[in-house]
């Protein structure tokens, strides 16, 4: 995930999403080659639309230093 510009994707806060293969190349990107291949991600993250399409790990498992 890439936080872009204003404007970018409303559908997503604005975020670009990537896959990469296992050669390093892009496999997918969001308004991109092969952007069908990242919906999956974009719709899981909707469901975090509140806090800007992230998912968090719960406090009480958090490391602490």
């Amino acid at each position: 995930m890439e936080k872009t510009d204003s404007g970018f994707y409303y559908v997503t806060g604005n975020w670009r999403y990537s896959m990469i293969s296992d050669e390093g190349r892009p496999f997918g990107r969001t308004n991109g080659t092969r952007s069908e291949r990242v919906k999956f991600f974009i719709a899981c993250h909707l469901a975090q639309e509140v806090q800007d399409h992230l998912f968090f790990v719960p406090e009480a498992l958090r490391l602490t230093p």
